[in-house]
């Protein structure tokens, strides 16, 4: 069965609006699990997520849950990657991102 018309805050969805995909049947931690770029894969941080028109968005199975770009924008928060700390080595200045 196919997503209804309607993005995760239940507003219709905008054919030309920008919107970004969460995978709803699995959450890492406390975060969100969002599409990659071109449906390639799902990240938590919404930086390194894709960005899908309403267009693209309909149809898509109940589970993926269009929010517009600007309203997650607005929720998102920063974390720090545990596989980037545990490649900490000892005196190290400054990390690597992963």
């Amino acid at each position: 069965m196919g997503r209804s018309n309607r993005d995760g805050r239940g507003q219709p969805i905008s054919p030309t609006a920008s919107y970004y995909v969460q995978d709803a049947r699995q959450v890492v931690g406390n975060c969100a699990q969002w599409w990659g770029p071109n449906g390639a894969g799902y990240v938590c941080a919404l930086e390194d997520a894709g960005t899908y028109t309403g267009e693209q968005v309909l149809g898509m199975r109940e589970t993926d849950v269009p929010w517009p770009a600007s309203f997650a924008q607005s929720l998102a928060v920063s974390h720090v990657s545990v596989e980037a700390l545990r490649r900490a080595k000892p005196g190290d200045p400054q990390g690597e991102k992963p």
